[in-house]
């Protein structure tokens, strides 16, 4: 599940899945709902996978202690920045994607690797005489990125730059 968020000048995404996975792919789905006004006209023709490298090592978040309760204020817990950098990074190669090549998504897959993200989109190419541009974006920024574990799962808040 994602919410749009309003920002000066960006636009934001406020997201949130009982795993990261979901957390990765809802926030896929979220980046492509503010390119296209439709995301259900995207057909599903084309698969695309991706392999994108974690900056530094990625410890795994023990989702056990992300249900437990906690002394944290809010019973949160903020994920260490590797995280927030491969959900950038993600994000950053979708967008790459659509300015390049033209291609929109509407449904994604994720893994976690040792090393890394492994991914996976479906989407076709962008069809001005079915698919309706809502805005564009110009970037993916670290401007209050952010990854926390809570109690019912993880949540991201991402600011794209318009």
């Amino acid at each position: 599940m994602f919410e749009i968020l309003d920002h000066t000048a960006d636009i934001g995404l406020h997201i949130r899945a009982a795993t990261l996975e979901n957390l990765f792919e809802h926030a896929a789905e979220g980046l492509f709902s503010l390119i296209l006004e439709d995301l259900a006209a995207v057909r599903e023709q084309t698969l695309l996978t991706f392999e994108i490298a974690a900056a530094g090592e990625l410890a795994a978040p023990d989702p056990e202690a992300a249900k437990l309760p906690s002394t944290v204020p809010a019973g949160r817990v903020q994920l260490p920045g590797t995280w927030e950098d491969l959900l950038h990074d993600w994000l950053t190669e979708l967008l790459i994607l659509f300015d390049r090549r033209r291609i929109v998504c509407r449904r994604f897959e994720v893994r976690f690797t040792t090393s890394g993200l492994a991914g996976r989109a479906w989407g076709e190419d962008l069809s001005l005489d079915r698919h309706r541009p809502r805005m564009e974006i110009k970037a993916v920024t670290y401007h209050q990125l952010r990854i926390d574990a809570t109690p019912q799962g993880f949540e991201a808040w991402v600011i794209f730059d318009l």
